[in-house]
């Protein structure tokens, strides 16, 4: 091959052919051109750069062979230009490990290594990376481009549970308990016995079984995720509602559609005898994505090995998580209230469910007339772009790649009302789920709403995305707000009042959660801060009457108080 411009995916950076030649070598040899590899001079521009992300170790994780492949085919040709493109760069320092081109650490840098740099930064916080930010562009390093957030706007909106989605909450949480007694018993036998009731040391700590640990605590928190989505299904359901009769376009956005579930539950049923009806489908009872979650758990990972007794534990929590009555699974929810002729489903899975009046199931192909099932996105998406349908859901397989602004090139250029059901589990996937509705050439700018539930493990959940969002603002734009052009600043709990509300919650639990001392607690808590707020305004009072500036008192920091 002669010159030219050679384009190639991150999987084929990492692919080798039946000898085992790299792709990686072919590209070096490609660009030396018969020559030394340190001699090229061309340009290396790393589209979706944040792909190789995961170009550094990060404990127990080792380093992705993408990430170092992207690394080798820098070092191996040193005098080639390299730009990095990527509209979500970084959402943490560690992220920047593959940019080595940009002098930040090595030989001559400010700083020795990249663990130097990490380390450095990590401490200096979001101010750090935003002077990081600022400091590449005024020696021309970085080039920060974005659609302005100018005419979007935002909304958090708490979805109360109600006191009967409390009781099921809670229902469930005791469930759990008993699960992981009894896999604490089955990983840790007790005097030869593989189940003792109540053993284990209740659930907390014991199942440390390798990967059926991994397992264990995986669908605890897939289960009450999936839990939480169904349980705000009635909070979406009357906001899209409100937002159609105002005439908006919805568009509602989740990360998870519970197609695995419905598959085992669809495969359970047509093992029990359920047959298909005129349309193909399967007339089943409704699945529950928390409901199979746990059942799977059950099923598949609990080391039952042939012990009857664990074996009828067992059993016996398939029965109660059954009658627990748990929700359906979101989506479907949704999907049936509005019905699949009004919808405009772009995700992954290959069949839905609809809910039926009478409290059973029908399942049926996603795929229509005359579309294959792998065009039937984009059929999905030109129905929602004329019109035809002004509800969107969107899933993390639609979450990239695709518009559905109000562009002006289309029919529907109603307002966008983006509803975010679920949120994604990074940063960079909710930010690209976001610049769905906000593009180039639109008539309209989106407002976005935030659903959260008032329990506090998702709000804790936002926490962490809200501050990857912040960080990914400071780190590529210089401003903590430049990555969403909003401030989730409600979400961070990552300062002295939630450390404190934390060491409480612990000390309410080594109290047997006694009420009455967990309020003394907070009370003397809050009484301390108010007489430390009361005596910085009496030393600012005091130094204003003797006119001394404002500097000569000392600063009272409202993230403490």
């Amino acid at each position: 091959m002669g010159d030219g411009v050679l384009f190639t995916s991150y999987s084929a950076l990492i692919s080798t052919n039946r000898a085992t030649d790299r792709r990686l070598d072919q590209i070096v040899a490609w660009a030396a051109q018969g020559e030394e590899p340190a001699m090229f001079c061309g340009v290396v521009a790393f589209d979706e750069c944040h792909k190789a992300k995961h170009a550094a170790p990060d404990g127990r994780l080792k380093a992705t062979r993408t990430g170092e492949a992207v690394i080798e085919l820098q070092r191996r040709l040193p005098r080639a230009k390299l730009l990095y493109v990527s509209a979500t760069a970084a959402s943490e320092v560690k992220d920047l490990a593959y940019m080595e081109r940009l002098g930040l650490w090595g030989e001559g840098a400010p700083f020795a290594s990249f663990a130097d740099f990490t380390s450095e930064m990590s401490a200096g916080g979001m101010c750090a990376m935003e002077l990081l930010a600022m400091d590449l562009k005024a020696r021309g390093l970085l080039v920060s481009r974005m659609l302005a957030f100018s005419g979007c706007s935002y909304e958090v909106l708490t979805a109360a549970l109600t006191h009967e989605q409390r009781l099921l909450y809670d229902r469930a949480a005791a469930l759990w308990g008993r699960v992981l007694d009894v896999f604490d018993a089955a990983l840790a036998p007790h005097d030869g016995c593989p189940y003792a009731p109540g053993g284990g040391g209740g659930g907390a700590g014991g199942a440390t079984g390798g990967s059926t640990a991994k397992h264990v605590w995986s669908s605890h928190q897939q289960f009450f995720r999936q839990l939480l989505n169904s349980l705000k299904a009635s909070h979406v359901l009357a906001q899209t509602e409100a937002a159609l009769s105002a005439g908006y376009s919805v568009v509602l956005g989740l990360m998870s559609t519970g197609a695995a579930r419905m598959a085992d539950a669809e495969a359970r049923a047509g093992a029990g005898g359920a047959s298909a009806d005129a349309l193909g489908g399967t007339q089943m009872e409704a699945v529950s994505a928390p409901a199979e979650i746990l059942r799977t758990l059950l099923e598949k990972h609990l080391p039952v090995n042939g012990h009857a007794q664990l074996a009828a534990a067992r059993d016996a929590l398939i029965g109660d998580v059954e009658r627990l009555g748990l929700p359906p699974t979101a989506l479907d929810i949704v999907v049936s209230h509005f019905g699949p002729e009004r919808v405009a489903e772009m995700t992954g899975r290959k069949r839905r469910l609809i809910l039926l009046p009478n409290g059973s199931a029908r399942t049926e192909s996603r795929a229509r007339p005359n579309v294959p099932l792998d065009q039937v996105n984009l059929h999905e998406r030109s129905a929602f772009m004329r019109g035809e349908k002004r509800v969107a859901i969107i899933s993390e397989a639609a979450s990239a790649g695709i518009s559905l602004h109000a562009d002006l090139a289309c029919a529907n250029t109603q307002p966008r009302m983006h509803i975010t059901m679920e949120l994604a589990w990074s940063a960079e996937k909710q930010l690209q789920q976001f610049g769905r509705t906000h593009r180039a050439r639109q008539a309209q700018p989106p407002h976005y709403k935030l659903l959260v539930s008032d329990v506090g493990g998702e709000a804790r959940f936002a926490a962490t995305i809200a501050k990857r969002l912040a960080v990914l603002g400071a780190i590529t734009r210089g401003d903590r707000r430049g990555a969403s052009g909003a401030s989730f600043a409600r979400f961070d709990y990552d300062q002295p009042q939630g450390q404190r509300a934390l060491e409480l919650l612990f000390l309410a639990l080594g109290d047997g959660g006694h009420e009455q001392r967990l309020w003394e607690r907070f009370r003397a808590f809050f009484e301390t801060k108010a007489a430390e707020a009361q005596q910085v305004q009496r030393a600012a009072a005091e130094a204003a009457a003797a006119g001394l500036p404002p500097s000569h008192t000392r600063r009272f920091e409202s993230g403490s108080g």
